[in-house]
């Protein structure tokens, strides 16, 4: 994959891109899943359910340095056949350490979010190495409603920030 790219207000990055000592570029973010069901609420406490489309991902960044840490993102990515060769450790965590990964190119707007629902719960799919069993639909159900942003074909959960994403899977709020 190349390099990060910064255009306009969107910021286009490799998934789960290496880095070396020398390179200035931040660290990788994460595809955790695909699959995604968003169970909503509109303003009217209306329930409505949205399916994301094949082909999305729920995107997270570990680190905070290129997206907001106490949310997560929902959109359109593009796997590649090029493997990572090494997993960085919060990759290793979430889908083990014998988990193949490979990369992904991701086109996450950066500005211009609308607010559009808020979501109850979320339903994903986990892919996972062998020995630590996560590779399966996971389910969370938020304790109080998340702030659901839309920009184009992205949707951003706002969580919050007690929000703690590991292992575990999505453990606040």
């Amino acid at each position: 994959m190349g390099p990060n790219r910064f255009s306009g207000n969107r910021d286009e990055r490799s998934a789960l891109a290496p880095r070396t000592r020398a390179s200035v570029q931040p660290p990788p973010l994460m595809v955790l899943g695909g699959e995604i069901d968003l169970d909503t609420v509109d303003s009217r406490g209306r329930g409505n359910p949205i399916v994301i489309p094949s082909g999305y991902g729920l995107v997270f960044d570990p680190s905070g340095r290129s997206l907001d840490r106490s949310s997560l993102y929902v959109g359109p990515i593009v796997t590649t056949d090029e493997r990572v060769e090494k997993l960085p450790p919060f990759a290793k965590d979430w889908f083990g350490s014998d988990y193949e990964a490979r990369k992904a190119h991701v086109d996450i707007p950066s500005s211009g979010w609308d607010s559009h629902a808020h979501v109850v719960a979320i339903t994903y799919f986990r892919p996972g190495g062998d020995r630590r069993g996560y590779s399966d639909d996971w389910f969370h159900e938020f304790s109080r409603p998340v702030s659901l942003f839309k920009q184009g074909r992205w949707y951003r959960m706002d969580l919050g920030r007690g929000c703690k994403i590991t292992w575990r899977g999505i453990e606040r709020p």
